[in-house]
């Protein structure tokens, strides 16, 4: 457990250097997060789909493992750019766009790949806790785990469910629902507030206004609005 909790370190700290150099990687998953036992290092791999962020468009083919991608970016569609305004006297909502300067089309962009190590960390907890940790459990604290987990699978392409866990309330009920559980190893699930910081971060850059590219007809967010905080408080927060 601990080795991982070290890879995902440093797999975030490379994509901070990749952050600063204007790269993204577009296919962060387990099989492209390595882990040197003898150096205690972890290791981004496969940067075949990386490219620089300005030359990112909507054209561009999806990339990446699916269960794993951003999942604004696996849907196609931002989280962020709409808003559900009422009509008045009615009661009633209807979802209208928060500025005319956004384009909707997702492109892909640097919290994408922050965003997956996100979702890897919760695949793990989630199938690989420890069995250690696990036997040390009281058969009631066992019973609670079993079923916190019945029903609540967030991965096979299951994009949609995903959603719920950055846009809705339920990380909150899961990471309260795991240190209950985990009392003594609360540490290993407080990455998990990375969803909720993403989730800020994400409204924050919506709302701005996209600046047109010389080199193509799409509008992008400029990298100076994506936050290096973002990066540093989760890469010492690991």
């Amino acid at each position: 457990m601990l080795h991982f909790v070290k890879c995902m370190k440093d797999v975030l700290r490379g994509l901070f250097y990749l952050r600063l150099a204007g790269y993204v990687h577009r296919d962060i998953s387990p099989g492209n997060t390595l882990f040197h036992v003898d150096l205690k290092q972890g290791k981004v791999s496969d940067v075949d789909f990386g490219k620089h962020e300005s030359s990112c468009t909507v054209h561009d083919p999806i990339t990446g493992t699916k269960d794993f991608m951003a999942v604004e970016y696996a849907r196609g569609t931002y989280l962020y750019t709409f808003e559900d305004s009422p009509y008045p006297w009615t009661g009633s909502f209807a979802t209208l766009p928060l500025s005319v300067d956004v384009d909707t089309r997702v492109i892909f962009n640097y919290y994408h790949d922050v965003e997956s190590v996100a979702w890897i960390y919760l695949w793990f907890l989630y199938h690989c806790f420890p069995s250690p940790i696990y036997g040390v459990l009281t058969p009631n604290k066992q019973a609670e785990l079993c079923k916190l987990y019945e029903g609540w699978e967030y991965f096979q392409d299951k994009v949609d469910q995903r959603v719920d866990i950055i846009d809705r309330h339920l990380m909150w009920t899961l990471v309260r629902n795991l240190r209950s559980i985990y009392e003594e190893y609360e540490d290993f699930v407080t990455p998990l507030a990375l969803f909720l910081d993403l989730k800020q971060a994400y409204q924050k850059l919506e709302k701005e206004p996209q600046q047109p590219r010389t080199q193509d007809s799409c509008f992008h967010w400029p990298r100076s609005l994506f936050s290096l905080e973002l990066y540093e408080i989760y890469i010492a927060r690991f």
